[in-house]
């Protein structure tokens, strides 16, 4: 029998912190030396599905009408969205029905190549994803403090649009500063503010931040797009020169 109640845990003993991944180096065979055959049964394949096909270069502008009609996603910066699940990809252009009522689904296959990708699932549970590192949450604010001091406004009055980005813009600044000084940790999302706004003008800047940072894209958990989707996470590449379809990587 015990002496004395127990108390829990010993007071030395800390429950972990969720650590993530961190920075991935994928794709290690070069894409131009290698067949379709064994191009497409790559374990490092992924896939990205539209409403319509797209031109895919390394020079496309993902933040194009062509683009953000076709695939409709910024949550994760303004980038080019894959995942290694073709079934989910499927799903994902099911989910997105053309404006103009004309639908041609496709899956487009990607393969990455000394792609620099900050890993921000957990360690641990890869299912999960863990906070941005600190460092780098206190970058991101002074880049967009930064940026939001160049900004000017070419017409004495401004639209509508022009006091609601304004509006959108001085509540993110209130949101990063009570992230920095309150130390608070958060995951990628949270951190863009993604969902209370969608696709907000400083994801193209954060696409820009990243770059500038040395990361060709992020590896997140978004989510299926369905409730029958199994989900699984999203490869966003901001570095449009690290991947390419089989026919982008053979051109002559």
């Amino acid at each position: 029998m015990l002496d004395k109640p127990f108390s829990g845990l010993p007071t030395n003993i800390k429950e972990q912190k969720p650590e993530a991944v961190g920075v991935r180096i994928i794709g290690e065979v070069d894409p131009r030396t290698i067949t379709r055959e064994v191009f497409e049964k790559s374990p490092e394949l992924l896939f990205h599905g539209s409403r319509k096909p797209i031109n895919f270069s390394p020079e496309f502008n993902y933040g194009s009408k062509e683009y953000l009609t076709a695939s409709s996603s910024a949550t994760l910066g303004l980038g080019f969205y894959a995942i290694a699940d073709r079934n989910e990809a499927i799903n994902y252009s099911n989910v997105r029905p053309s404006l103009s009522g004309s639908v041609q689904r496709d899956v487009a296959h990607i393969l990455p190549y000394k792609a620099r990708m900050l890993d921000l699932r957990r360690k641990n549970k890869l299912n999960e994803n863990a906070p941005v590192p600190r460092e780098l949450v206190i970058k991101w604010r002074e880049r967009f403090l930064a940026d939001l001091k160049t900004k000017t406004r070419t017409e004495s009055t401004e639209s509508m649009l022009e006091e609601f980005q304004d509006e959108w813009e001085n509540e993110y600044t209130e949101f990063l500063n009570q992230i920095v000084t309150k130390n608070r940790e958060v995951d990628l999302r949270t951190l863009l503010d993604t969902v209370r706004y969608p696709s907000p003008s400083w994801t193209a800047l954060f696409s820009d931040f990243m770059r500038e940072e040395g990361y060709d894209g992020v590896v997140y958990n978004e989510g299926g797009e369905r409730k029958e989707g199994r989900g699984g996470a999203s490869y966003v590449f901001y570095n449009l020169s690290k991947i390419g379809t089989y026919e982008n990587w053979n051109k002559l």
